[in-house]
């Protein structure tokens, strides 16, 4: 930790520009959560949308690349193989990412089966309230080759499961 007083030349604030905020109309999708990989380059799975990609998928990978965030150019890794945009599975959900990291080589992200509110998540007998989205079976997933390797290309890692408080963690292999 840095002197907080900025006296020691660490970062002493953050702003935002928001006016500067850009729309890049050859890519589609939301939940854009990035990872900024060694090699220099931004990756990204998006949601509900094609990405970069040329059709609707629920969850795709995409990476950018460029000098400054006005130069960046975007193309489809991969468009996974977790449904078209919107579809729903067996179970009524369909699958949607969220958060992303790159830790030494390796990109990380959270994928999980969500439920609309129009619909009856796990089963109950009515459908969820005030259209919110519920999740289920969330785990995490990997990449170690940048998201290149074919369809479903992510693995899941061993999931940690705690009980309550935390006291009983266990890993399932």
């Amino acid at each position: 930790m840095g002197d907080p007083s900025g006296a020691d030349g660490g970062i002493q604030a953050v702003y935002f520009d928001v006016s500067q905020l850009h729309h890049d109309p050859a890519s589609n999708g939301d939940t854009w959560d990035y990872a900024w990989a060694a090699n220099n380059a931004l990756y990204s799975f998006n949601c509900d949308g094609r990405g970069y990609g040329k059709e609707g998928r629920n969850v795709s990978f995409n990476k950018l690349v460029g000098d400054r965030w006005n130069s960046l150019v975007g193309r489809s890794v991969n468009s996974m193989d977790y449904g078209r945009g919107g579809e729903r599975g067996l179970n009524g959900s369909n699958w949607k990412t969220t958060g992303a990291a790159s830790i030494d080589g390796v990109l990380y992200a959270f994928i999980a089966n969500s439920w609309y509110g129009d619909q009856n998540a796990y089963g109950d007998p009515e459908p969820e309230h005030n259209t919110r989205q519920t999740v289920m079976n969330m785990s995490m997933i990997r990449s170690t080759d940048h998201g290149k390797t074919g369809p479903g290309m992510l693995l899941p890692i061993t999931p940690i499961q705690c009980g309550r408080a935390a006291n009983s963690v266990r890993r399932s292999l």
